[in-house]
């Protein structure tokens, strides 16, 4: 099982076993390095992808064969950006989850209760969104996680049940810090690349991999996004899909 806690007993039992050989005079000296190579790439790879739950567990996906997708958007509220997709869902009559980033909510008030008002579900992406998050200690990422909390309740008048680590990023002080802070990490099963595909057909190809119980990770600030979301709701809808909150897809 790729899990951090298992790999490092392995990758010990193994480091164990090489300098045993090595003193046997069996192998190399070299070789007593593989085993921190190893540990090194499994952390990189497992703070990566979030939908390996190395550190943390997330829900990813929905394993019920249900007919029903999840559209999350990242890093808003941003305004007009904002404002317009959500103009753009409520016409498609769709549902979606946005989490939100605490920084940008100041100013925007209005454009988090018009969220909340359309009928969406509301999570935290974290205070400060800053490239350095996955370098904070724990009790750093915590007051963080806190702090974009409450800038969202004070708003919603709602309690945040839902977090998703900026850039899906895990490691130990992340994990242990929403574990402690009874919050539920959501990764996604589909990442658009909305932000660096500049060609809005191969974005619809990307889109159009969406399987029953997939999440959709999404930007509510790009006009690439904005412009094929008609086109792919049409569609998935025509196919008999529904589009609905991350919490409907983990519901039993």
């Amino acid at each position: 099982m790729f899990k951090h806690s298992f790999v490092k007993r392995i990758l010990l039992i193994a480091f164990l076993l090489l300098v045993v050989l090595f003193f046997l005079k069996l192998i190399p000296f070299w070789f007593l390095f593989i085993p921190a190579l190893l540990y090194l790439v499994a952390i990189a790879v497992g703070s990566y992808f979030i939908q390996l739950n190395y550190f943390l567990v997330s829900f990813n996906k929905s394993t019920k064969q249900e007919k029903k997708i999840a559209l999350t958007f990242d890093d808003g509220p941003i305004t007009e950006k904002t404002l317009h997709l959500l103009d753009l869902l409520k016409a498609e009559d769709v549902k979606a989850t946005f989490f939100l980033i605490g920084k940008n909510i100041r100013g925007n008030e209005n454009v988090v209760r018009r969220i909340v008002e359309d009928g969406h579900l509301v999570g935290s992406h974290s205070y400060s969104h800053t490239n350095a998050f996955p370098l904070f200690s724990k009790e750093k990422i915590m007051n963080d996680i806190a702090k974009g909390n409450e800038a969202i309740e004070r708003v919603t008048g709602r309690n945040v049940l839902w977090f998703r680590p900026p850039f899906g990023v895990t490691n130990p002080n992340i994990a242990k810090a929403v574990t402690e802070l009874k919050l539920q990490s959501i990764g996604w099963s589909i990442r658009s690349y909305d932000t660096v595909i500049n060609d809005e057909q191969k974005l619809l190809s990307r889109l159009e991999k969406t399987k029953a119980g997939d999440i959709i990770l999404l930007h509510d600030w790009g006009a690439k996004t904005l412009a094929v979301l008609p086109s792919f709701v049409s569609k998935y809808k025509a196919l008999g899909f529904e589009f609905v909150g991350v919490d409907e897809l983990m519901r039993k």
